[in-house]
Parts: structure tokens; sequence; C-alpha cells
């Protein structure tokens, strides 16, 4: 959300942080699912094996985390801010495995920082911040990394971009594979809330989120769902 600063050394990621297809109602949604699934029976996959994810969209900043032989190397928006990645305490320096992979997340700020957080300026007579989206990209951008610390960000895994989630080198069949795999390697995971072949399923598990959103404890901006199934999006190009 904003422009490079001095300090921050742009960066080039290894995957393209794209941005997601949007959809407004559920007519489009429905749309969506039915061609992408179309397009998967025409090549000869059985409907019942065409499964898409349904997990929350988080409202905040997206980031790339590398990690070489299990450690902490770069934390790159546009920029290398991995300085002020690295005092995120749900960021963890280690993976539990000794794995070399880069993966993305989002950055944001949860509800509790961000009240604490304006309490605090209002007292010192400052500027309010208008949402937590904007405290969380303003915060994670700071000159001082201190102030990152202090800032109470959390993040929330959602993608594995490129690299070897398993020792061995094994390849991950399904999204939700990447997933739990993150998990189990000390990521934190927003999680999946729904897999299914079944559209309706999948219509009702984006409507389940959207009255669960005022009661979470961070912002969503809608619900992403995702082909599962990795060979069959690489067959839809």
């Amino acid at each position: 959300g904003g422009r490079a600063g001095e300090k921050f050394a742009k960066v080039t990621h290894p995957v393209k942080m794209g941005s997601l297809t949007d959809v407004f109602d559920t007519d489009e949604l429905r749309a969506f699912l039915e061609r992408t699934r179309d397009a998967l029976l025409e090549e000869g996959i059985p409907a019942e094996e065409i499964l898409y994810t349904v997990e929350p969209k988080i409202d905040g900043l997206s980031v790339c985390l590398t990690y070489e032989n299990g450690r902490l190397v770069l934390g790159a928006t546009r920029e290398n801010v991995t300085e002020n990645i690295a005092v995120i305490g749900d960021i963890p320096h280690t993976l539990t495995d000794p794995v070399s992979l880069a993966v993305r997340g989002e950055v944001y700020m949860p509800h509790e920082s961000f009240a604490l957080l304006n309490a605090a300026r209002e007292e010192a007579g400052e500027k309010l911040w208008a949402n937590p989206r904007n405290a969380a990209a303003g915060n994670l951008r700071r000159l001082d990394s201190s102030g990152t610390r202090e800032a109470g960000l959390s993040i929330f895994v959602f993608n594995y971009q490129t690299g070897d989630l398993y020792p061995d080198g094994h390849a991950p069949l399904s999204h939700k594979e990447t997933v739990d795999r993150m998990a189990a390697l000390g990521l934190k995971t927003i999680g999946i809330r729904t897999v299914s072949a079944d559209l309706d399923a999948v219509i009702e598990a984006v409507a389940e989120i959207g009255r669960l959103r005022e009661s979470l404890p961070y912002d969503i901006d809608g619900v992403v769902i995702k082909v599962n199934d990795l060979a069959q999006r690489d067959a839809m190009g």
C-alpha cells in the first residue's frame, strides 16, 4: 500500500506474487466453480475428484518468507523487510525440518493489537490509524524494527510457493497437503474450512465464513476458493 522506502531494497520473488480474480455474488461464484469443473471434466477427470478448498482471506499485507536449510533468510513485500519480519513473534526463525523453500503469507494486525496501538496514540496526541490493514502495512515498513515489534503484528501463511516442503523432496499433491505440511513445519496457517466436490457445499462454506466475519479477532476481506489438486491446476494451465 505504500511507496518503496529509501532503506528497503527491492526484491525479485522466486514466484510472482500475483493477485486473485474477484467475484462478488453467488451467481458469479457458481459460474467460476462450474467453469473450472467443466474444464477439468473435459480433461477426463471424474467429477468426484474435482475438489475445492475454502478459506478466509486475511486483510493485511502480502509477504514472501524464504527459508534456507530451515532458517529464515528473507522476508519481503516488494522490498526486503527481513529485519522487521524477524521481530514478528508468529514467524519462526527456524523450521522443524531443515528444508529450503519460499512461502507466501499475510501480515496482519489483530483487533486487540489495533485497539491497544490506537489507545496509545490517542494518549500521546498522535493521529489514529484508520484500520488494522493500514496499521499493519505502516508498522511492517518502519525504519526502526523495535516499533514493528511493539505493534503486535501477526501472520497467516496461506500458500507454498517453491522449494522442498519435505527433506526427501516429495512433491505435494494438493493445496491442502501443502497447508498441513507448512503447519507441521511450524508456520502459522489460516487453516482450510472446507474441501469438497459439492458446489453447493462450497457456496455454503463461503456463506458460513461471512456469518462468522464479525466474530473473528482479525479482519478478512473475502474468501479464497482454490482447486485443491495441484496437477488439476496444471491441466487447466
